[in-house]
Formats: C-alpha cells, sequence, structure tokens
C-alpha cells in the first residue's frame, strides 16, 4: 500500500521475500536479456545489499541501465551500503524527504529536475549526427549488449519521408 504525498510517501510492505533474495537468486543471463534493471526498496534488501555492488556491476557490464528508488530506511540510517552502488546507477527515484535524508547522512548524488540541467548534465553521453542544416549533437542511445552494433545516419529533411510513410500506413 503506498500513500503519496508531494513531498513524502507512506509505504505499508509485507516484506515476503524482499529479505531473503539475495545475490545467487539473480539469474544474470536473463537479466542480460533486458536493457534496463530497477531495484526498488533498496533499504529492505537485507540479503542482497551486501553484493549489491557486485550485481549491478555485472548488469551494467551486460549494457544495462539501471535505475533505482530506496524508498524510506526503516532504521533511519540513510547509508548501509547505498553510497557505493549509486556509481552504477543512472537514475535514482527520491522524493522531497528522500532526498533531505541523504543530503543528512552525505550520501552523493545529482540531482536533475528540468531539461535544461539533463542537457548539460556531465555524464549524459552526446553523439553528433548529420541534418540539412549541419551536424547535430543530441544525446546518445541506450548502451550496447555486447556484439551488437549501431549505425547513426543523418537526420532526414521535414517532409523527406513523407510519401513513404503514406504508402505503408494506407494513406
Amino acid at each position: 500500500v503506498i500513500l503519496a504525498h508531494p513531498s513524502s510517501r507512506n509505504i505499508l510492505t509485507y516484506p515476503g521475500t524482499i529479505f531473503e533474495l539475495g545475490y545467487d537468486d539473480l539469474d544474470f543471463d536473463y537479466l542480460a536479456s533486458a536493457r534496463h534493471f530497477h531495484l526498488a526498496s533498496f533499504f529492505l534488501q537485507h540479503a542482497l545489499r551486501p553484493r549489491l555492488h557486485a550485481a549491478f556491476a555485472k548488469v551494467k557490464d551486460a549494457g544495462l541501465s539501471i535505475s533505482l528508488d530506496t524508498n524510506d530506511d526503516p532504521d533511519d540510517r540513510w547509508d548501509s551500503g547505498l553510497s557505493r552502488v549509486l556509481e552504477y546507477v543512472d537514475v535514482v527515484l527520491l522524493n522531497e524527504r528522500e532526498v533531505k535524508k541523504l543530503a543528512a547522512a552525505d550520501i552523493a548524488y545529482a540531482r536533475v529536475n528540468d531539461t535544461d540541467l539533463l542537457a548539460k548534465h556531465p555524464h549524459l553521453r552526446r553523439i553528433t549526427v548529420g541534418s540539412p542544416s549541419g551536424p547535430v549533437s543530441m544525446p546518445a542511445p541506450a548502451p550496447l549488449r555486447a556484439g551488437q552494433e549501431r549505425r547513426y545516419g543523418r537526420i532526414p529533411a521535414l517532409g523527406e519521408h513523407t510519401e513513404l510513410v503514406r504508402k505503408e500506413f494506407g494513406g
């Protein structure tokens, strides 16, 4: 059960297997078939947390992006290895209360709240592609998996593919 408010969130969780899931329970071959890995309830992952940095490293080596939703820390310590795994995380999902708790615990994180900050973020990989008006710098697509190749073409001119699209969709 989640009761969400703009600056806080109250979550009632029955832990079930959350406490018991460990590193050896993860199927890394299966996980590598995805493009993204998300972990929630960081502070409830009792068995996984001691080796989560190794799990994130393995997932990242497979080419996946990683997001993390810490949720609340029931022990109110706000580290418990969090700073060790953040180097692998692409996106951390936090509410205002969680931001304040991380700041108070002196946990480093980067806050990006708008497209201007995102466009200037130092970890945003960029590529240059051609366009009718010259070269354009744009965000790079998600990471590649081992053995994949990706080609980047130029940006088409306005209307360049209109007839092909109409023909394909019967218009």
